[in-house]
C-alpha cells in the first residue's frame, strides 16, 4: 500500500512540474523578451545568409492564427551610404503546423504592404543587392592573374 502512495505522489509531482513548465512557457512566449529573442534570431540568420543588415521595428505574434507581423522592415548593406535595398512598413507571414512532434511547418501566406525595392549600381560596379554570404563578394576587385 505504501508503494501506491509513493507512485501517486510521484505522478502528482510530475504533473505539477508539467503544469508549471507549460504555464511558464505560455507566459514567456507572450513577453517582449520572447519577441526580442525572435527578432534577434531573424536578424542574425539574415546577416549570416545575405551579409545584409536587417532591422525590424516591431514584431507581433498572433498565436490563434499562427501569424507573425513584422513592422518597419528594412534590409540594407551594413555601414554603407548606398540606398536601402528593401523597405516594408508591414510584412505578415502565416504558417501552418505540419508536425509538432517533428517541428515541421509550412509558410501558408506572405503579405507585403507597401514594399519598396531600390536597386543601386555605382560607377565602379558596387551595388546594394543581397548576396549569399558563401558566394564571393561582387564588390571586391578582380584578382590579378599576372601576380599569381
Amino acid at each position: 500500500m505504501a508503494w501506491k502512495k509513493g507512485v501517486l505522489r510521484g505522478l502528482l509531482v510530475l504533473l505539477a512540474i508539467v503544469v508549471i513548465v507549460a504555464v511558464g512557457g505560455y507566459i514567456f512566449v507572450h513577453t517582449s523578451a520572447f519577441r526580442n529573442l525572435v527578432v534577434s534570431k531573424i536578424v542574425q540568420k539574415v546577416r549570416q545568409s545575405t551579409d545584409q543588415q536587417l532591422s525590424i521595428g516591431k514584431l507581433d505574434i498572433n498565436w490563434s492564427t499562427l501569424t507573425v507581423t513584422l513592422h518597419d522592415v528594412v534590409l540594407r548593406k551594413p555601414q554603407s551610404d548606398m540606398p536601402t535595398f528593401f523597405a516594408c512598413p508591414e510584412l505578415k507571414v502565416s504558417v501552418k503546423i505540419l508536425s509538432l512532434w517533428h517541428g515541421k511547418f509550412a509558410i501558408e501566406q506572405v503579405v507585403l504592404n507597401q514594399p519598396a525595392v531600390s536597386i543601386f549600381v555605382g560607377a565602379h560596379g558596387e551595388n546594394n543587392l543581397p548576396h549569399s554570404a558563401a558566394a564571393p563578394k561582387r564588390n571586391a576587385p578582380p584578382a590579378n592573374p599576372a601576380s599569381a
